[in-house]
């Protein structure tokens, strides 16, 4: 099934990109005011990055450590969906959490 399935990007997905960069950076710049909601989740919370997303490593950090129960998942060689790039190891984490 999933050799089958085809992402395209469309041609303007690096600029695309760099705006989200910007856009989560200027989330991030205002701190602890833009996460301070998690602080009161009590459920776990698992962030789960891909090494080679557009989003920041620094901006699912601050996300996963925002939250009292939060964990970060970083699997370096997968990118926006981890679920696709790398199934096993992806659905082997989502197990054990």
């Amino acid at each position: 099934l999933l050799d089958s399935l085809s992402l395209t990007l469309p041609p303007d997905h690096l600029a695309r990109a760099a705006l989200v960069r910007q856009t989560l950076g200027a989330e991030l710049a205002r701190g602890a005011e833009a996460l301070a909601p998690l602080a009161r989740l009590q459920a776990p919370l698992l962030v789960v990055h891909g090494g080679r997303d557009m989003v920041p490593l620094a901006a699912n950090q601050a996300l996963a450590g925002a939250a009292p129960r939060g964990r970060l998942l970083a699997l370096p060689e997968s990118g926006h969906f981890p679920f696709l790039d790398d199934p096993a190891r992806f659905f082997a984490e989502m197990r054990a959490w």
